[in-house]
């Protein structure tokens, strides 16, 4: 059985080659026709590749996020280090892409300053009985709008979703070129510009979360006082009989309030400690599992722990998919031979040998 595409026909064994193919030029070619896309394309996805940046770097800078400057460096920096023609072939996902660089302008305009916090202001009423009313000790001056982290979030679903389309892209490209091309550097851009939009997003989230948990806690310790208070008065209306009973059901509501918000916090802080952790561990997998195709590899996979990298989570990643599917009694290859030389590499200081061993180890073991 023959599939075709175009006027060329190819073996059924060959299907996903023909769908790569399919896809880059449109169907309208045989397999030996060049990309239909120009250098002209590849400018444009340029153009706004570089709209995208400068709305990003605007809003680090608005919040002046730490680590921006080092982050928008290397996305620039890959940007620029593509030509034309090696960018040419995604503006087969310029629709989603511009559909980010939409989101993300209309982001920026969204955002700004909605408070100016003094962390020795206390504008609320103090009663007569409570000297020291506690405030929310705030760490960030300001915070994000609400309207801004809905439409953040908007931005990032739509930057992942570019981000998936172009690593398709990629790899359908990589096929085509076959072993002498060189697609690295014009691979590399959605992933640092993405990296750039995360590092973005990631930051106005952990402001918010952290104006959310200073504003429980504060909520928690005023409780706590008033609580303090009752206690007072009810020393002071213990003749009373029928008034120490209903300060007692005060009390106790109280108490269950107190319990309701510390539970609701401490939740919240463990499943956003998970979803970064999850987030954190996808991204790895997905740089091993591009071992051999000569995509860049970033510093913070490389690099261990003591230089602010997470090369020991990358290790222990591949550690654990070698014994998962062992013990699903699926072949791993040379896998384990190829994480121990991993280790040796990373004993001896030689970071980027050892995770280039701890890729093909992956690869050894998911393939």
């Amino acid at each position: 059985m023959k599939l075709s595409c175009g006027l060329k026909a190819i073996p059924l064994k060959g299907f996903r080659f023909l769908i790569a193919f399919c896809m880059l030029t449109g169907g309208m070619a045989h397999a030996e026709t060049a990309s239909p896309y120009t250098a002209a394309d590849g400018a444009e996805v340029r153009v706004v590749y570089q709209s995208i940046l400068n709305a990003t770097e605007a809003i680090a800078d608005m919040y002046q996020m730490q680590g921006r400057e080092r982050v928008i460096a290397e996305a620039r920096n890959a940007l620029a280090s593509a030509t034309d023609e090696e960018l040419a072939p995604f503006a087969a996902a310029l629709p989603k892409i511009r559909e980010w660089r939409q989101a993300t302008d209309l982001w920026v305009g969204s955002l700004r300053v909605v408070d100016v916090l003094d962390t020795k202001k206390h504008d609320l009423p103090e009663l007569a009985t409570s000297d020291g009313f506690p405030d929310a000790d705030y760490f960030h001056l300001v915070r994000p709008d609400e309207l801004a982290m809905i439409i953040g979030l908007e931005v990032m679903n739509l930057a992942e979703g570019a981000q998936m389309i172009a690593s398709r892209i990629c790899e359908q490209t990589a096929v085509i070129l076959g072993e002498g091309g060189n697609t690295s550097m014009a691979c590399m851009v959605t992933d640092v510009i993405f990296v750039a939009a995360m590092f973005v997003w990631n930051t106005l989230d952990q402001v918010d979360n952290d104006f959310n948990s200073e504003e429980n806690e504060a909520s928690y310790l005023r409780l706590g006082h008033i609580h303090t208070d009752l206690e007072d008065v009810h020393d002071d209306l213990e003749i009373v009989g029928d008034s120490v009973n209903v300060i007692s059901v005060r009390q106790d509501l109280m108490r269950i309030v107190i319990d309701s918000i510390q539970s609701n916090l401490e939740q919240h802080r463990a499943e956003f400690k998970e979803w970064i952790t999850l987030a954190l561990r996808t991204k790895i997998e997905q740089n091993l599992a591009r071992h051999g195709q000569q995509v860049h590899l970033l510093a913070i996979f490389v690099l261990p722990a003591q230089f602010g990298g997470h090369l020991e989570l990358a290790r222990e990643i591949v550690a654990e998919t070698i014994t998962n599917m062992m013990a699903a009694g699926q072949r791993v290859y040379f896998a384990e031979e190829q994480l121990a030389k991993g280790d040796e590499e990373f004993a001896a200081g030689n970071y980027k040998k050892a995770y280039d061993y701890f890729g093909a180890a992956y690869l050894s073991a998911t393939k």
